[in-house]
């Protein structure tokens, strides 16, 4: 004997569809904004100082919702770091990519590359006009980077991961590039360790001025920090990395 199929084999109505779509998104969303808030208020108060009830409210939810997407604070916290790694490398990866290849190793049978030192001062270049735009031309790191200088100063759940997926990796790349290009003469520990501190110093610097943001536009007289902007500080940062010409 056939039976009706019961409602619970039924296929879904393009009205219920519509509202399983629409409540995934609208989720979405708030928890974006719970991240967007918490990134201000670490940034600002730091882990301790910033309570989950004021970002909830911040960000327009109930408290529970926190516990929803995040489970805890501290869990709160580290999706924050992971938010910032992840807009990093959004922004950042494809230069990044670029820079790993040219520094890859060469074949053996590969003829040494005269160009190799300008080759790596272009990588260098797109990487480093990449993070001003990231760091100083952005709107949106102005809201995470206060988060970032916090944990730099003052260690705190987030440093460990950030250090890791962020930090150290993106010195050492900047490291390498510095190195290659001031040719395979300087590739000894000592001259290493002097691109290590040119790199961190170059990184830093970026961080240091868009938290200093306020204070950078009126000591340079600038309405604001758009392309023209970002491409001056990013020319001076590389005029002393320049490879000299052989």
């Amino acid at each position: 004997m056939v039976t009706a199929p019961t409602s619970s084999h039924r296929e879904p109505s393009p009205a219920r569809a519509k509202l399983k779509t629409e409540g995934y998104a609208k989720g979405d969303a708030a928890r974006q904004r719970v991240l967007d808030a918490a990134l201000l208020a670490f940034g600002q108060a730091g882990f301790k100082g910033a309570t989950t009830r004021q970002i909830a409210e911040q960000a327009g939810v109930q408290l529970p919702a926190i516990a929803y997407y995040f489970g805890n604070k501290d869990g709160l916290y580290l999706a924050c770091a992971h938010e910032v790694i992840a807009r990093y490398r959004a922004r950042v990866g494809q230069a990044a990519e670029h820079a790993l290849a040219l520094l890859q190793p060469p074949r053996p049978t590969d003829t040494p590359s005269p160009r190799s030192a300008q080759q790596a001062y272009d990588a260098l270049s797109q990487l480093i006009h990449a993070l001003v735009g990231l760091l100083v031309g952005s709107s949106e790191s102005q809201r995470w980077t206060a988060f970032i200088a916090r944990e730099m100063g003052s260690p705190g759940p987030a440093y460990q991961l950030l250090y890791r997926d962020l930090w150290a990796p993106g010195v050492d790349l900047v490291t390498r590039l510095i190195a290659r290009v001031q040719g395979p003469a300087d590739d000894t520990p000592a001259a290493l360790a002097q691109a290590r501190v040119q790199a961190v110093l170059l990184i830093s610097s970026l961080v240091r001025f868009q938290s200093g943001r306020e204070l950078a536009l009126q000591l340079l007289q600038w309405p604001r920090i758009g392309p023209d902007e970002c491409a001056t500080i990013a020319a001076v940062l590389l005029a002393p990395l320049q490879p000299a010409q052989r």
